[in-house]
């Protein structure tokens, strides 16, 4: 698995998250076509655990939690990736609103109150 942990959030301007953006959809998209690879493997393993001895078990019972606990970083991940995403939209959008705000207010139109 590739590690998550280094995996830094976007910064707040627009090509640089258009570009996070891209990746982030990449990645997910990816993980989200190995899930039904993923569920099979876990279901087969735990069908052969019920055959073998418990001896012999150990081994495959470590690759299922193994297998598991990979896949909830992988979601977590995926989780931390899209809020650091809302995080810097909603700095952009703030950004935008400002220039927006004092613009109006050197060109005198904006809306009287």
């Amino acid at each position: 698995m590739e590690t998550t942990e280094n995996w830094t959030p976007p910064k707040a301007e627009t090509d640089g998250l258009k570009l996070y953006l891209e990746t982030h959809l990449s990645f997910k998209l990816n993980v989200d076509s190995h899930c039904a690879l993923k569920e099979a493997v876990e279901e087969e393993g735990h069908q052969l655990l019920e055959l073998i001895a418990s001896h012999k078990a150990e081994g495959l019972r470590d690759m299922l939690r193994m297998i598991a606990s990979q896949w909830k970083e992988l979601q977590r991940q995926i989780k931390r990736q899209h809020s650091w995403i809302l995080r810097a939209l909603d700095t952009i959008k703030a950004e935008i609103l400002a220039t927006d705000v004092s613009v109006e207010g050197e060109d005198g139109t904006g809306s009287p109150k």
